[in-house]
């Protein structure tokens, strides 16, 4: 495999006193924060479809890095996590060089693929990319992750800037996986270099009670992490739905203007809107939480779009019936405000 011929990682583990998971974190450290160390940018795609707990789990690797050099993650989420397009420039630049965030190596630009449209959604991840591995080999090295639905929404120049290829997804009941794969050139063709991905493996050196350490050949096929803490996610949720819903307002509220100028007596407000979110299902998880067979529309929501009451419980009435229709719900929705 040529420069794919290397060890990923030796790390140290003691089973007696450190579980697998512990183990587990102890590999993505040495992967990911000794490259920062060493001055070289990482960028991590990670993929998934909606809902099956990529920006989740990438909470849960930020805080395990963090957590590694001392730093508290709670303190600098709204840092570290860029919720939408607009705020990239800004926040990548105060990473770069504010003061306050000199120790801060790590960047997560979440995903806002159904915020923008497709082709603007892959110039943005393109210049990111380009961005991130341009800028912080001048400045400070940063470990970051884009979180996108899928690699193809990254151009086939670009993925070859890539350093890791993630994939999640969760198993009915069962914790997040995190498929992690270290992406290289396949140079045997130097007319046609091909892409190609290969599995993380290397050394774990064991350690017991009374004997000498002991190594074994290691290849994760995927990594499981419970949920970030619960500190994290009352600072992200909130932020990231401020972040995300100012955007489908403004959307929304252009795409109801025009309708009442071309179709004033044919399309209502409510209509419109159901018609927008089933369209973009990615957004539903704002506002429109799952669980136990239950679908719950949050408190803010009618808030958000200043609705009436009325309009309110019409919206969830008909989102219902439209969920239904596509096998998306199963049972009546409850309001939790």
């Amino acid at each position: 495999m040529g420069k794919s011929s290397f060890i990923d990682f030796i790390v140290d583990y003691y089973p007696e006193k450190e579980s697998l998971e512990d183990l587990s974190q102890k590999i993505l450290i040495h992967l990911f924060y000794n490259r920062h160390k060493a001055n070289k940018p990482t960028v991590i795609c990670v993929a998934g479809d909606s809902g099956e707990g990529k920006s989740w789990t990438v909470l849960t690797i930020v805080w395990i890095l963090l957590r590694h050099v001392g730093i508290a993650f709670k303190d600098y989420v709204n840092d570290v996590i860029i919720y939408t397009p607009m705020e990239y420039r800004g926040k990548v630049d105060k990473l770069l060089h504010a003061k306050e965030l000199k120790k801060i190596f790590v960047a997560v630009f979440d995903e806002a693929r159904e915020l923008i449209k497709a082709k603007r959604w892959q110039s943005l991840l393109n210049q990111v990319i380009a961005d991130v591995n341009a800028m912080s080999r001048k400045i400070k090295p940063l470990v970051f992750f884009v979180v996108t639905q899928s690699i193809m929404d990254i151009d086939k120049a670009t993925r070859h800037t890539v350093t890791y290829y993630a994939e999640c997804y969760r198993p009915q009941g069962q914790r997040v996986r995190f498929d992690l794969r270290r992406i290289y050139k396949d140079t045997r063709d130097i007319e046609n270099p091909k892409l190609k991905t290969r599995r993380i493996y290397g050394y774990v050196r064991i350690h017991k009670e009374g004997k000498k350490p002991k190594y074994e050949f290691f290849m994760p096929t995927s990594f499981r992490f419970k949920s970030p803490p619960k500190e994290i996610t009352d600072i992200y949720e909130p932020a990231n739905f401020e972040a995300k819903s100012k955007i489908i307002r403004q959307k929304l509220d252009l795409m109801l203007n025009e309708l009442d100028k071309d179709f004033k007596d044919t399309f209502s407000k409510v209509d419109s809107m159901v018609d927008w979110y089933v369209s973009h299902p990615d957004q539903l998880s704002l506002f429109v939480k799952r669980a136990r067979g239950k679908v719950t529309i949050t408190k803010d929501f009618k808030k958000m779009h200043e609705l009436t009451d009325t309009e309110g419980k019409e919206f969830k009435k008909r989102l219902l019936e439209k969920l239904q229709e596509r096998g998306l719900a199963d049972v009546e929705a409850k309001s939790t405000g």
